[in-house]
């Protein structure tokens, strides 16, 4: 008995020290960087001439508190605090590249100004347009005495959507990591509602060229914010934009008929004639941040060492000085186990056939994303070697990161550019004065950029509803019942 028992034991301690072997064999070298992943992580400091005329730090601080003196230049502080922003980013950046994402009470923590203006503030929920609302230029005339004379916080938001609107150009300059911050695009869509509603006044008012230049600076704010490139800005902030100012327009059409000056018909076909945005470069952020998670994973596992006694080090030593004797044990473990280098790579091969999914054409898509489905599988495939042995860590990241989300992003920037496409085929409508009985031959004649963007058949007529309609593949959430199907009516 006591025979087996030790034989038992010298074959456990043997299968062990075979299994730490493998895994010692199987992680003893972590590839290179590839040159996209070095790419993708790089960062450089903008210069003055990248920061003078740079619109992305008014759109960084659009939130900065109103000045008390009501007279006081109102966009200046929004570009201090960009440039604050900038500064804070810039060190957490750096932080994050010594000892990567980590919550240690020496980090430098993320810019919260005091007093910076919230949503409700700018444009507070009961005034905003509903998406049951069909008019919204009507919802907002309702509410003309609440937009007739603008708050200090409005009058501050106003003045630097105005002055972001001139901006010579627009580059967003904040580096991209882990938990970095962006810009505050909570208050920049309340500020972008808030012009809409004061257009809408002046629309009713019958003062179009007034009306049509906010919308415009409004569009010019839109073409800014998607150059930020981040893609909760060049999708999930412009998307709202985009589906509210072509709302309006439609509503301006659908208000003033065949009323309206040629001049005012030919700013509306010029705004509406607007290409669709590529989410790309937003798309090209997000793997950005992606490399960004794993490479600075691979940071934090390992602690840093306190061999460097330099002034520059002090908080490196300080959190070494304060971990304990698990986290050191753990640092060795998690040495073996995880290879930030090969994780990084094998998540920006991952990520570069769905960013190339933003340029292609919408019908073709389809067979597109199923491609590329297959090739997000194929990096992580193909590098299964030892039998999971090797990067357990990294490739249990891996699996559990998906990507299909993201394809949605882009499935909505197509649905909102199909409800544009409607809206120009209502103001082409009202131009030829096409009657009801004779729509559906009219949508069949028109040519490919007015027709559905999924298969590139015509728009549907709802000859009972009096309604161009169409529907899009992902859900909207400015759409009433956040339905997919977008309808606008020839009824006056």
């Amino acid at each position: 008995m006591r025979k087996a028992f030790v034989g038992l034991f010298v074959t456990l301690i043997a299968l062990l020290v075979l299994a730490l072997g493998v895994l010692l064999l199987a992680n003893w070298n972590d590839e290179p960087l590839s040159d996209k992943s070095r790419k993708a992580l790089a960062y450089t400091a903008p210069t003055e001439n990248q920061l003078r005329g740079n619109g992305f730090l008014i759109l960084a601080g659009i939130d900065a508190p109103a000045p008390a003196n009501p007279k006081a230049d109102a966009v200046e502080p929004a570009r201090q605090l960009g440039l604050q922003m900038l500064a804070r980013e810039i060190e957490r950046w750096k932080w994050n590249q010594r000892l990567g994402h980590t919550n240690h009470t020496n980090a430098p923590k993320s810019l919260e100004p005091t007093g910076a203006l919230t949503r409700k503030q700018i444009l507070p929920d009961e005034l905003r347009c509903p998406p049951e609302q069909a008019d919204c230029i009507a919802w907002f005339v309702q509410q003309r005495k609440q937009f007739a004379t603008p708050n200090a916080h409005q009058r501050a938001v106003l003045a630097r959507l105005a002055a972001l609107a001139r901006a010579p150009y627009c580059t967003n300059v904040l580096p991209n990591f882990v938990a970095a911050q962006g810009a505050p695009l909570s208050a920049l869509l309340a500020g972008f509602e808030l012009q809409l509603a004061r257009a809408s006044l002046l629309w009713n008012d019958k003062a179009y060229d007034e009306a049509l230049d906010l919308v415009e600076r409004g569009e010019a704010v839109r073409q800014c914010t998607a150059a930020s490139d981040r893609l909760t800005a060049s999708s999930i902030a412009t998307s709202p934009m985009n589906h509210a100012t072509i709302k309006w327009l439609s509503n301006a059409v659908t208000r003033t008929g065949d009323r309206l000056r040629p001049q005012d018909e030919a700013r509306i076909q010029k705004l509406l004639e607007t290409p669709r945005l590529s989410i790309r470069r937003g798309l090209a952020t997000e793997m950005t941040y992606s490399a960004s998670i794993t490479h600075s994973l691979g940071v934090t596992l390992k602690l840093p060492n306190n061999t460097d006694e330099g002034e520059g080090n002090a908080t490196e030593n300080e959190l070494s000085k304060s971990d304990s004797w698990i986290r050191h044990a753990r640092r060795s473990v998690n040495a073996l186990l995880y290879l930030p280098n090969e994780t990084t790579n094998i998540t920006t091969e991952r990520w570069t056939p769905l960013v190339q999914l933003a340029d292609v054409l919408p019908h073709e898509l389809k067979a597109a994303e199923e491609l590329a489905a297959n090739k997000h599988e194929s990096p992580a495939a193909a590098r299964a070697k030892w039998h999971g042995a090797r990067n357990p860590i990294g490739n249990h990241l891996l699996g559990i990161a998906d990507l299909s989300d993201y394809v949605h992003y882009n499935h909505r920037a197509i649905d909102t550019d199909g409800y544009r496409r409607l809206a120009l085929l209502q103001l082409q409508a009202m131009q030829q004065r096409i009657p009801p009985e004779k729509m559906s031959q009219w949508l069949a004649d028109r040519p490919e950029p007015l027709r559905n963007p999924w298969d590139r058949q015509p728009m549907q007529w709802n000859a009972e509803a009096g309604s161009l309609e169409f529907t899009g593949l992902a859900v909207q959430t400015a759409n009433p019942g956040k339905s997919r199907t977008y309808r606008i009516s020839l009824r006056h």
